[in-house]
């Protein structure tokens, strides 16, 4: 689950505040590609202001897969 996309989902957060977010995201050890991946994916959507990728990529960020 990604809390971006949750904290989105539920509309306690702004795309603006998404892609700040998602931009100052530190990624450890603990961070599977997949999850990378997502993020980043999900950022450039944000970027591109392209709807139905967000709308993808947070459909898999509330999954409760990963």
């Amino acid at each position: 689950m990604c809390i971006v996309c949750i904290d989105l989902f539920k509309q306690k957060m702004t795309l603006d505040e998404a892609q700040k977010n998602l931009g100052e995201l530190v990624y450890d050890k603990r961070s599977t590609a997949k999850t990378v991946g997502h993020q980043q994916r999900l950022k450039s959507a944000i970027d591109e202001f392209d709807l139905n990728k967000i709308d993808e990529e947070l459909k898999i960020g509330v999954s409760d897969e990963d």
